[in-house]
């Protein structure tokens, strides 16, 4: 039990600071004045949750399914990133200027998720355990149906330019009803614990539901007070680095769509790597599809609520939609694009190096030439803009996928299974 005292404790400094600055209404470490001391003190508590996260995570399975845990988990790990984006289009429905930041948080962190994390707990599971590739159980056709199902929806939001009220009532209804389903969920056998999570399993079920209470409960303090000053910490670091060489306006886009997702999302990265550096490759790929399929439908969703209700508080009146410009549009298309690629290789439960590689390398070339673009313009005489970059990688990847479909045929079996099936428990073909 000493890790998970100390996961526990790893909490307090940072928590010691905040409860101080509350009660005498100061600011002993601003992200702003102090970055680096407040990620290092926040970073610290942020490792602890992950911790306590994944220890709960496992006992959990004992007494709910292990889709509904990981579901719960994914729910509290990305806390910090809905407070993120919800202050963001808490602000645009005051200051228009603000919702280009909401979706670029948005669609950034989605993209990270897959592009980043997803092959990173790949590489630990190979690295650590020998093995080239992590292979899902029967029971997570269920987060692939909800993902390919949320991922045809959101292909719908770019040609509308706008995020509707509707579009709020349809994708939070879609993840309750993942929810739910999830809840029903079981696999073939009950999980296998070791160490710290087998003796808090062993306690009795009182003893046992109520600890593990008490450490999503901690968890979910310690990430909700530390998230946001993390993420600002790093932001500042970032607008410092980028602004100039990139001027002010583009190194806030992209820090707040790249560096703020990937404070907020640590976290679960955190978690999953645990998973997967413990043998629990279905728990560590499992809770970052999870964690998709959240974020791309009550996410999403979300911000038209908040937006409204700001626009309404402010006295603009009310609407019933966040409206979009082209460059959100192509963000959100792109995104969309990506997630179809990532779901139709997920569709045969199956997931390996190579194509983890793919996943990142498409992610970090994305990421990276629209920086060369000054440089590319310079060697060939061809009009070349962030923008055609968007269309261009959105277009490989809708291609990259229908070629798999083409190319697979247990692959193009499994995905037509999972749409007639809705996710349900069928037996899964590999290739």
């Amino acid at each position: 039990m000493t890790w998970i005292v100390l996961s526990a404790v790893a909490s307090v400094p940072w928590l010691g600071v905040r409860v101080f600055d509350l009660v005498t209404g100061s600011h002993t470490l601003s992200p702003h004045d102090h970055p680096y001391p407040v990620a290092i003190l926040a970073g610290l508590a942020i490792l602890g949750a992950a911790y306590l996260l994944s220890v709960g995570a496992e006992v959990a399975q004992v007494d709910i399914s292990r889709s509904l845990a990981l579901a719960f988990l994914a729910l509290i790990a990305i806390l910090p990133e809905y407070a993120v984006d919800m202050v963001f289009a808490w602000k645009g429905g005051d200051d228009p200027k603000n919702i280009v930041y909401a979706t670029a948080n948005m669609t950034g962190a989605n993209r990270l998720l897959i592009g980043l994390f997803w092959p990173v707990v790949v590489f630990v599971f190979a690295i650590r355990h020998k093995r080239d590739r992590i292979v899902l159980d029967s029971p997570f056709r269920l987060e692939i149906f909800f993902l390919l199902l949320a991922t045809a929806y959101s292909f719908t939001i770019p040609f509308r330019r706008q995020i509707h009220l509707v579009d709020f009532v349809l994708l939070a209804s879609m993840f309750v009803w993942y929810a739910i389903r999830a809840s029903k969920t079981h696999g073939d056998e009950p999980p296998h614990l070791e160490g710290v999570a087998e003796r808090i399993a062993s306690r009795g079920k009182t003893k046992r539901r109520r600890t593990v209470l008490i450490m999503f409960g901690w968890a979910a303090i310690g990430i909700i007070a530390a998230a946001e000053p993390f993420a600002e910490s790093l932001i500042v670091t970032g607008d410092k680095l980028l602004s100039g060489l990139l001027g002010a306006e583009q190194a806030k886009f992209l820090t707040v769509q790249w560096v703020a997702p990937l404070a907020s999302e640590f976290p679960e990265l955190v978690v999953a790597s645990m998973f997967a550096i413990k043998a629990m490759p279905e728990s560590a790929l499992g809770s970052l599809v999870s964690s998709k399929v959240n974020q791309w439908t009550l996410l999403i969703g979300a911000l038209p609520a908040v937006y409204v209700v700001s626009h309404m508080v402010h006295g603009h009146g009310f609407t019933w939609a966040m409206p979009l410009d082209v460059l959100q549009s192509e963000e959100i298309f792109l995104t969309s694009a990506q997630s179809l690629f990532a779901a139709i290789l997920l569709v045969n439960l199956d997931l390996n190096v190579r194509e983890a590689w793919v996943l990142l390398v498409l992610f970090l070339s994305q990421f990276f030439l629209p920086l060369l673009i000054p440089a590319i313009d310079l060697l060939v005489d061809v009009p070349f803009s962030a923008e055609s970059t968007r269309v261009g990688f959105s277009a490989i990847y809708i291609l990259l996928g229908v070629g798999v479909l083409a190319v697979s045929r247990t692959r193009r079996g499994a995905f037509i299974d999972i749409i007639r099936s809705r996710g349900a428990k069928t037996a899964v073909s590999r290739g």
